[in-house]
């Protein structure tokens, strides 16, 4: 699929992943028998769908190429600590990404800027993503 950044390219297909039981899309055209779509039990506890285009600046600007396993979990725990999620901290949803129980969603790399200026260096942040 194509199109400009946030024009929602990726509604569908989050969507789809992130669904709540009980509450699927209903489709605009009814599917002919042996078409219809059935959709799955989660089988995690949550679906956190982060915007890169919101995310990216809390990587670290450090001229590296990737940030490592290590680096975006602390990076997403300071993210979701300076959100408003009521009931949630960034150490609940790392705990959950780390037993499995949770589906970490990024989406837009495009809508994060290819280069920018940090300390003076070139810093690419895409490559972090």
């Amino acid at each position: 699929m194509s199109g400009d950044p946030g024009s929602g390219k990726s509604r569908l297909p989050l969507g789809r992943v992130a669904h709540v039981p009980g509450r699927e899309p209903s489709p605009d055209v009814s599917a002919p028998d042996g078409y219809q779509e059935a959709f799955q039990t989660p089988c995690v506890a949550a679906a956190i769908l982060v915007r890169l285009r919101d995310f990216w600046q809390h990587l670290p600007p450090d001229g590296v190429r990737s940030v490592g396993l290590r680096g975006l979990m602390q990076a997403l725990e300071r993210w979701v600590n300076e959100q408003t999620f009521p009931g949630v901290d960034g150490s609940c949803v790392t705990s959950h990404l780390e037993h499995g129980s949770a589906l970490l969603m990024l989406d837009g790399v495009d809508e994060v800027p290819p280069v920018r200026k940090a300390d003076g260096d070139d810093w690419f942040p895409r490559r972090c993503c």
